[in-house]
């Protein structure tokens, strides 16, 4: 089996919430809802969440942003309950009502 190599990310300042708050200043920075190249990786990625279990009871979205891929996983899987977490206070105002949306930093 091939060896992975192991990534050690290291707290980059350009990744702190304040880059991400002017980032989001502008609505959808990144082209997640228009983009054809992000929507067909999110149906790519709930492809792979069917093929594994057809009726997920939770998802946890980390870095959920404005809430592109979770609005799709909430139609793909109604029952489901989603959470989404990002560090941007503006991108979550954005997301989606219907979903459960956490305003944190996963490295703190």
């Amino acid at each position: 089996m091939p060896k992975i190599p192991v990534v050690k990310m290291k707290k980059n300042k350009d990744w702190s919430k304040e880059y991400f708050e002017k980032e989001f200043e502008k609505p959808d920075p990144w082209k997640f809802f228009s983009s054809d190249y992000e929507q067909t990786k999110y149906r790519r990625q709930i492809n792979f969440i069917k093929d594994r279990k057809s009726n997920p009871e939770r998802i946890l979205e980390i870095g959920c942003a404005e809430g592109a891929h979770t609005k799709m996983m909430v139609q793909e899987f109604p029952n489901t309950e989603i959470i989404g977490i990002d560090i941007s206070e503006t991108a979550i105002r954005r997301a989606i009502s219907n979903v459960k949306i956490i305003c944190a930093d996963i490295i703190e």
